[in-house]
């Protein structure tokens, strides 16, 4: 019975290292376009690309910010601060949700848990791999996360 215990132990442990290749439903529950044709995909994509990733409480943030700044570029303020909102609430990652902060893992990962060295390698090598993000996109995402691995790294 013990060393049954201890498998489980090590399958569970096992289980927080895994992640899927990138996905995205740009903006899950919204339209990719306004009904005055103002295109938000791009944002959202990115959006996306880090909610798939997970993180730290401080990098969920940081994504929803600039999910908001981009929206207010590509569309308007109003709409931009609408989004914020809903991303705030909605993507939590207490919900049971296909769009829920750190979507691409599977297993019992911590809410907020940060990424290791190891899970970050994997998450910019599958990020890098994917054909959904631009090179510009992928650039920016991995320039952004180095940026913020001083401040959670420490």
């Amino acid at each position: 019975m013990k060393r049954f215990i201890f498998i489980l132990f090590f399958l569970k442990l096992g289980l927080t290292n895994e992640l899927s290749e990138f996905s995205t439903d740009y903006c899950s529950v919204v339209p990719d376009k306004t009904i005055l044709g103002e295109d938000l995909k791009t944002c959202c994509l990115i959006h996306d690309a880090y909610y798939w990733m997970g993180g730290s409480v401080f990098e969920r943030k940081l994504a929803d910010r600039i999910f908001k700044k981009c929206l207010e570029k590509d569309a308007n303020k109003v709409l931009a601060r609408t989004m914020y909102e809903a991303v705030r609430r909605a993507g939590a990652p207490i919900w049971n949700a296909s769009w829920k902060w750190g979507y691409g893992w599977s297993g019992e990962r911590e809410d907020y848990q940060r990424l290791n060295k190891s899970e970050r390698f994997l998450a910019m090598s599958l990020l890098l791999k994917t054909d959904l993000l631009s090179e510009s996109q992928k650039k920016e995402i991995i320039k952004i996360r180095k940026l913020n691995s001083r401040y959670i790294f420490r």
